[in-house]
């Protein structure tokens, strides 16, 4: 089961966005909320820290539920952040740039969901600022690609650490034979069945998958997308991606999970000492400047 929310922020408005989905998580289970901003090595840390901490404290959240960390690198310093937390599920709020954006200008959520060995939860733009819905019922995206072997590992956790109802839906075309459908939705439940999750399972005919899962999350109560696709996580540009269609367009969250275990050398590096800092801006004696801020400049 997942036991911390590591929440990335990049304390610009837009990026709150994922606040009232925490919230409503953690509502519903026992896990400690961790907000999480990266900062550029040795920049002060005390607006940082102050912005964090006045977030915490409006949603009630422990004072101390923050750190700021420093690295050049975002990505790879919430990344290893997140692997040093106990069963963490990482959530952060996106505004899923185009693939060719994204690869000319960069993108946060696109270099952590490559390197993140844990599953994603991201906020997409169409997801309402004051989403507070009860998050309640999975949507589980099979195409003909295999599931990801840790897709099932990653909803077992969900479900035992929220709650909620998984459907398994797999959209095929109004001319394609549902029979390889129904065999690779019967397997998909065998192996949800095998962790004690018991889905609902659906073929749905559609052109566009993003439009079946649609159709199945309409609904739903609260519902959550949770995507398998590996092609969102391997560093290439796919233009018709559903994942990545899904994170622009939905009016949900989606649960990214990530397609392979990422043990590639050098993917996650030692933390470098003083590389966070927790409440530890309070024992610094040297005046902090005024208007002292993160170097993130906004994650998209």
């Amino acid at each position: 089961m997942f036991k911390t929310l590591v929440v990335a922020l990049d304390l610009e408005d837009d990026g709150d966005r994922a606040l009232p989905v925490v919230h409503a998580l953690a509502q519903r289970a026992p896990v400690r909320v961790d907000l999480v901003t990266v900062s550029a090595p040795g920049m002060p840390s005390a607006v940082d820290a102050y912005e964090l901490e006045r977030r915490a404290q409006r949603y009630g959240w422990d004072r101390d539920s923050w750190t700021v960390v420093h690295d050049v690198d975002a990505a790879a310093g919430i990344v290893e952040h997140a692997a040093r937390r106990p069963a963490p599920l990482v959530v952060m709020a996106t505004s899923a740039k185009r693939p060719l954006s994204s690869s000319v200008f960069g993108s946060v959520t696109r270099d952590v969901l490559r390197r993140s060995q844990v599953p994603v939860l991201l906020i997409g733009p169409s997801v309402a600022q004051d989403h507070v819905a009860t998050l309640s019922s999975l949507v589980i995206g099979v195409d003909r690609e295999a599931m990801s072997a840790s897709t099932v590992p990653a909803v077992a956790s969900w479900q035992e650490t929220f709650g909620g109802q998984p459907h398994v839906v797999h959209v095929i075309g109004p001319f394609d034979d549902d029979k390889p459908a129904r065999r690779t939705l019967d397997e998909v439940a065998a192996g949800l069945a095998a962790q004690h999750v018991q889905p609902a399972t659906h073929i749905i005919i559609a052109d566009d998958p993003v439009v079946g899962l649609d159709d199945v999350a309409a609904d739903l109560d609260g519902p959550v997308y949770v995507a398998v696709s590996a092609r969102y996580t391997d560093g290439r540009l796919h233009w018709h991606s559903t994942t990545q269609r899904l994170v622009a367009h939905a009016r949900f969250p989606t649960l990214v999970v990530p397609a392979r275990a990422l043990s590639a050398p050098g993917l996650l590096r030692p933390a470098p000492a003083g590389s966070e800092d927790h409440r530890a801006f309070h024992d610094q004696t040297t005046p902090l400047p005024l208007g002292a801020a993160s170097a993130t400049g906004g994650w998209r």
